[in-house]
């Protein structure tokens, strides 16, 4: 049973001692998209309190240590989860609390949020991947192959990504959600998910007429066409 407080405390490591980052790749013309979500210190207590946490959520990760430089003689240890569904579900969780990586996260919410898992990522959902890529990782988007644009295109992909993202927490009730004090129960048992559904989160039944990147049957809400570029760039800098 997952307790508010916990979602807040990772929320926090996760700002804090962590990283997001996605990353496309592509072969033999067809393309993959996968979030990646880690937390690092020092501390081996510090990841254990991290991955208790997420064995109640119920997202899968991995735990290994590395050296910190050549010349030290400290150890870091990284926890690493990247599965799509699991970030999903995390990142879920944590958006009411996050502070710095909080637009990055509503992002990355409304790109896998609305893509199917196990289907083919299509021309328009690598664009938008690209987009966040640029906007947020701008040290890391020349080595996949993405065809990058302008930086102002960029912004207005990343905004469609952010409208996405509303659409998918809106669409799950408010005891699913880390923002709300009641998260007793855990994700995966809650009436809008399971645990032995792989797209539980990615495709929520009420968003599967959403189509990313400025396709003709998005919907455009009078919210997402009140926003301008003034108010975008607010939400990256948060």
């Amino acid at each position: 049973m997952c307790r508010s407080w916990e979602i807040a405390w990772l929320a926090c490591a996760f700002d804090s001692e962590g990283s997001l980052a996605i990353s496309p790749k592509e072969k033999n013309g067809y393309w993959t998209v996968r979030p990646i979500g880690e937390i690092n210190n020092s501390d081996a207590a510090y990841i254990e309190e991290a991955t208790r946490i997420l064995d109640k959520i119920g997202c899968s990760y991995s735990v290994y240590t590395r050296r910190t430089g050549p010349l030290s003689t400290k150890d870091i240890n990284i926890l690493n989860f990247r599965t799509q569904n699991g970030v999903l579900k995390v990142l879920i969780e944590m958006y009411p609390y996050l502070i710095i990586k909080k637009a990055f996260a509503l992002s990355v919410i409304g790109l896998f949020g609305n893509h199917e898992f196990g289907v083919g990522w299509n021309d328009d959902e690598v664009l938008m991947a690209a987009a966040i890529r640029q906007v947020y990782m701008p040290r890391s988007t020349h080595g996949n192959g993405e065809t990058l644009t302008s930086f102002e295109d960029a912004l207005e992909q990343v905004s469609w990504a952010h409208e996405l993202g509303r659409e998918v927490l809106r669409a799950i009730p408010s005891e699913a959600s880390g923002s709300m004090s009641s998260t007793e129960e855990p994700l995966e048992s809650r009436p809008t998910s399971s645990a032995s559904s792989n797209s539980a989160h990615e495709c929520p039944a009420s968003q599967q007429h959403l189509r990313v990147a400025g396709g003709e049957d998005v919907l455009r809400s009078s919210e997402k066409s009140e926003r301008g570029d003034k108010e975008l760039r607010k939400d990256i800098a948060r």
